[in-house]
């Protein structure tokens, strides 16, 4: 039955939305670009600083803890990130004006310059500089200019005599200045940053360093390289920033062609591709909003939502007009077919959009505050499509009319022209009538082909290394962090980028152990930690200098390097002892997190010996990289009880069919499985990776489980709907051949805009768009055709 188009607008709202969206389609359409054009006139850009957090890991978390802890107690040699600041004199020794190079740079870090940082931010920064550590042990630079240096130096530490010290001094070993080797001399620069080393603040710490070495050219020969945790962030960072402008190019041409292909008609390609990028200019703005309100969103974070926005609003586009061309095939007018396409589409668009966004919104109950604040955002950024799909979508069809299928003409019963339709289109009737034939083969085959690679999930290698796949570039003159790991390596163990910092506190209502019972302990713990395996060397109270160096007996220097030492490995006052380990791995490995889990065990065995009662604080980059990965974890045991029940309700309740619905949930369990097992077979055993990234687990699993679920929803309401008219077997028949082109279309637009993150430049996006890519395919071409139709068949549900 014909819509009736006399009825006032009020009425047709309640009873039958596609006709309002006919009535008021130039209104509509206004409101979009009015909208759109008053959020750019009136909402400023986003600061990205202005609300950042710290640090990303929960208050409570003990690593969290520890920091705090530690930079109470030894406030110069702590921050949540570091700049380490690399020079090299390749093949010789460091000259005079190397040296003095180094700590005229290490003087400036703190100062700030016209358009950058102001003082205020980088006061609260501390330096410590190979100059420095002359002063204390007594190494003579044979310049009086380096010696006034090393006295301002001194002035910070309240030393006195420093001339003497220099001049009459035994030369020492500078943990900072490496000893010279045929590669040559090497000296390092630390900067300890208050700030996380994933935070933007971290990234302009960095960033000032930079530009501070590019703007003082070295010595001509000297190498400059920056690293360290806050290096690897800042590198990080600027990938992912190169990443965005790559991936949206991808992005769009990716649409533009898909549509194409489906379409075969440039306008209708153009419909919905424009009513995206309008949704996609509002929410851009919508997360300005957000951040200038308090809240943190990243660059990855916009690059996921920009391409998820992308995907999900061209599926539910892409439904709504297929749904209006087969409309038109029956013989009715434009107007009416746009106005009951969207009626019959509204409830599994609505639906799919529904369980996308309540889906993904689960991410805001995780503690970790990058899933945190991702969540709700991309929830918002998927109503936001699924409003413009609902709304502005059928307006410009509306508008448009049947021409908008040039050169194609839709007639009934056909459509008329040169091109004939794709082959995608013509296999879904042999297909729909192998499954409802043989049900229960495709079922088995299909389980069976999904499980074995579900079973190589068990094996699976999560990496959080964040250095992963950074490879060494410089930059005018000065070296990314890789490039300063490769130095480092020469002449250093490695982890003389980020030593591990522990903290031995005593309890608040115990009485602190006397000094020379501090040193007792202090050298238990070192000989416990020497014997393990993979502990290069310990800096701490007893041996300040590393081990093997034995400090010079009752003098000016060796009083003053006893002095130094007691003040950055001891508190009496507060009862704490500080210890630095430094590892023979990358502090970010997996080896150096076993190594970690070790040392706290065999500190805490030998404190119950000791000095019982003594607390064990640990920080660090690797300390940080288990609190991340203990926080995650336990954020993704939760979110998929939490993703899935909400599907579980929200399919419920559209389909009111509690057996379909269970094996959906159970589908989406098995397909995210065999995508995470192919995926580890291919980038751990093809592309030789060291292990899959860590936020793949969870970012895969909430995409294909809130995303991929739109399909079998598409199929599910269609099955109900011819399920009217005939017996199980032949509606499920129909269904599938019905919504075989539009679903597969969709499929191909997820994957593609998905897909399109591999065109990034880190590791990370690389995985997760090939394992989404490769999840949205599955769940279209497998779950969706075959296992969904197959359980239908078997059990005759068809909902409802």
């Amino acid at each position: 039955m014909l819509l009736n188009f006399k009825k006032p607008v009020t009425e047709s709202l309640r009873m039958n939305p596609g006709k309002n969206i006919y009535r008021l389609r130039w209104i509509i359409l206004a409101c979009w670009v009015l909208v759109c054009a008053g959020l750019y006139a009136l909402v400023p850009p986003d600061d990205p600083a202005k609300n950042e957090r710290v640090s990303f890991l929960p208050a409570n978390s003990p690593y969290r803890l520890a920091m705090e802890k530690l930079a109470r107690g030894f406030p110069r040699q702590c921050g949540l990130s570091q700049a380490v600041i690399v020079f090299e004199r390749p093949g010789g020794k460091l000259s005079y004006r190397d040296n003095t190079y180094v700590n005229d740079i290490a003087s400036r870090v703190r100062q700030g310059r016209p358009g950058g940082l102001s003082n205020e931010d980088l006061a609260k920064l501390s330096v410590t500089s190979p100059g420095l550590i002359d002063l204390a042990i007594g190494t003579s630079t044979g310049s009086e200019m380096m010696r006034k240096g090393l006295a301002m130096f001194a002035g910070k530490l309240g030393q006195a005599q420093p001339k003497e010290a220099i001049k009459n001094g035994p030369s020492l070993v500078n943990p900072l200045r490496s000893k010279v080797t045929p590669p040559g001399q090497a000296a390092i620069v630390r900067v300890n940053i208050p700030s996380g080393f994933i935070t933007y603040r971290s990234s302009q710490i960095i960033g000032h360093i930079r530009q501070l070495l590019q703007s003082t050219p070295p010595p001509t020969g000297l190498k400059v390289a920056v690293t360290g945790t806050g290096g690897y962030g800042y590198d990080y960072a600027n990938f992912v920033r190169q990443s965005h402008h790559r991936t949206t190019l991808a992005t769009l041409i990716a649409v533009i062609v898909i549509l194409l292909i489906v379409y075969r008609a440039p306008i209708a390609a153009m419909v919905p591709l424009v009513a995206i990028s309008l949704a996609a200019a509002v929410i851009i703005k919508f997360m300005d909003i957000i951040q200038n309100m308090g809240f943190s969103i990243g660059l990855a974070e916009r690059i996921f939502v920009f391409v998820l926005m992308y995907g999900a609003g061209v599926d539910y586009s892409l439904l709504l007009i297929s749904r209006y061309r087969e409309y038109l095939r029956t013989g009715r007018p434009g107007r009416v077919a746009i106005a009951e396409a969207l009626n019959a589409t509204f409830p599994a668009i609505s639906a799919s959009a529904c369980t996308d966004a309540m889906g993904i919104a689960m991410l805001v109950f995780c503690r970790f505050l990058i899933f945190q604040t991702t969540g709700p955002v991309v929830a918002l950024a998927l109503v936001v499509a699924w409003l413009a799909a609902v709304t502005l979508v059928p307006a410009l069809v509306a508008l448009l009319g049947p021409q908008m299928f040039w050169p194609v003409r839709v007639l009934p019963g056909a459509e008329v022209g040169k091109i004939r339709r794709p082959v995608i289109a013509r296999i879904w009737p042999g297909i729909a009538r192998r499954v409802t034939q043989r049900p229960g083969l495709v079922l088995v085959l299909v389980v069976l082909t999904l499980a074995i690679p579900a079973t190589a999930t068990r094996k699976i290698t999560w990496v959080y290394d964040a250095l992963a796949g950074i490879p060494s570039q410089w930059q005018d003159g000065v070296g990314n962090a890789a490039a300063g790991v490769d130095i480092v390596k020469k002449h250093w163990p490695i982890g003389e980028i980020a030593p591990v910092t522990i903290l031995i506190s005593t309890p608040m209502d115990k009485p602190a152990p006397g000094q020379q019972r501090w040193r007792e302990i202090s050298k238990t713990l070192v000989a416990r930690l020497e014997a393990i395996d993979g502990v290069q060397d310990i800096r701490a109270l007893t041996q300040p200098l590393g081990r093997g160096v034995s400090l010079p007996g009752d003098t000016t220097p060796g009083r003053m390097i006893r002095s130094v030492a007691q003040r950055q490995y001891f508190r009496r006052d507060r009862g704490e002892l500080r210890l630095e380990v430094l590892l023979s791995c990358h502090s970010m490995s997996s080896r150096a997190m076993k190594l970690l889990g070790q040392i706290r065990r065999d500190i805490e065995q030998s404190l119950a010996k000791v000095a019982p009662g003594c607390r064990v604080h640990i920080g660090g980059a690797t300390a940080q990289m288990i609190a991340i990965r203990t926080t995650t974890q336990k954020d993704f045991k939760l979110v998929v009880v939490l993703v899935l029940g909400v599907i579980f309700l929200v399919v419920l309740a559209l389909l009111r069919d509690w057996l379909m619905t269970l094996f959906m949930v159970a589908a989406i369990a098995l397909s995210y499985l065999a995508t995470l097992g192919l995926c580890a077979w291919a980038f751990t055993w093809y592309y030789g990776h060291a292990g899959m990234d860590w936020k793949v687990e969870i970012f895969l699993f909430v995409v294909m489980a809130s995303v991929g679920v739109d399909y079998s929803i598409f199929l599910a309401s269609r099955v109900s709907q011819e399920a009217r008219t005939c017996a199980p077997a032949e509606a499920i028949r129909r269904a599938i051949i019905h919504t075989g082109p539009v679903i597969s279309s969709c499929g191909l637009i997820m994957a593609a805009t998905l897909g399109s993150l591999m065109a990034g430049q880190i590791e990370l996006l690389h995985q997760l768009g090939f394992s989404l890519a490769l999840g949205m395919l599955i769940d279209t071409f497998i779950v969706r055709p075959l296992l969904l139709p197959a359980f239908a068949t078997i059990f005759k549900r068809t909902g409802r």
